[in-house]
């Protein structure tokens, strides 16, 4: 999996690399291409890993610890047969089964 990065931070690094080593002319067009190429790299389109918890709401379904969504479930000798909420999305592959 590739990791995420805030475009600006990256963009920040480079300048204040590139004042703190006092270069010349032809350094800083060289690290002016570095942060070109930043802009260049397509962005793609994320949001935030929510993680949830399945609450225990009656022999066959569980309640999404998130958005309360009832949700019928399968559960197998491994555990529950989901690991994210069909409701909001909510990973539900933390520590415990359900609550």
């Amino acid at each position: 999996m590739s990791d995420l990065i805030n475009r600006r931070d990256a963009i920040d690094v480079v300048n204040s690399t590139v004042e703190s080593l006092k270069l010349s002319d032809k350094g800083r067009a060289f690290f002016e291409k570095i942060v070109s190429g930043i802009y260049d790299i397509p962005s793609v389109r994320s949001r935030a890993i929510v993680q949830g918890e399945w609450l225990r709401a009656d022999y066959d379904k569980v309640r999404c610890g998130e958005c309360e969504a009832l949700v019928r479930i399968e559960f197998h000798s491994s555990g529950c047969a989901r690991n994210f909420c069909p409701n909001c999305g909510a990973q539900m592959d933390g520590g415990g089964m359900y609550i």
